[in-house]
């Protein structure tokens, strides 16, 4: 680090809380846009944006087959969102596929994420879909001495994490 400019360079990109980086949004939420100057050189912009492009292409085709699912094929973890919130449902799907979410993992969005980007758009589907089953499953008397896998539920929002299993 021998210039002001580099210094404010590196600082930037250590300490920025939302994992963007100064970049923009690319492809996906979570994914920084391709930087300016790599996009306009000549040996990598035009692969970068190809890239960035089929990224999107992949995403639209998962929320054009999402919406189509029913109980009989939609995976475990979307049959609880695929009535009642369809897009979220088609979201959720990307965000698995991008992270190689295995169908079988019944957790909403998978394995913890630890970049601040993917971090933040990851915790945002599970409230939107415990709100969404909230309302579906608002006619259930849930108590706090309910038992699910002998754990206490004191919360109905925390069944998101069972009703996949109980839904197959």
């Amino acid at each position: 680090m021998t210039t002001p400019a580099t210094r404010q360079l590196f600082s930037n990109w250590r300490i920025d809380p939302t994992g963007g980086h100064s970049a923009g949004v690319g492809p996906l939420r979570w994914l920084p846009a391709v930087p300016d100057r790599l996009g306009d050189n000549p040996q990598w912009g035009q692969y970068l944006h190809r890239r960035a492009d089929l990224v999107t292409d992949l995403a639209d085709q998962i929320r054009a087959t999402a919406p189509a699912w029913t109980p009989a094929t939609a995976p475990a973890w979307a049959k609880p969102l695929i009535a009642t919130a369809p897009e979220l449902t088609a979201e959720i799907a990307v965000f698995r596929a991008a992270h190689r979410v295995p169908p079988e993992d019944s957790r909403l969005v998978g394995a913890q994420q630890y970049a601040a980007r993917p971090r933040t758009i990851q915790r945002s589907p599970p409230s939107a879909a415990t709100e969404a089953i909230r309302t579906t499953l608002r006619p259930l008397d849930v108590s706090s001495s309910s038992k699910i896998d002998g754990s206490s539920v004191k919360d109905p929002c925390s069944l998101i994490e069972y009703l996949p299993l109980t839904w197959r």
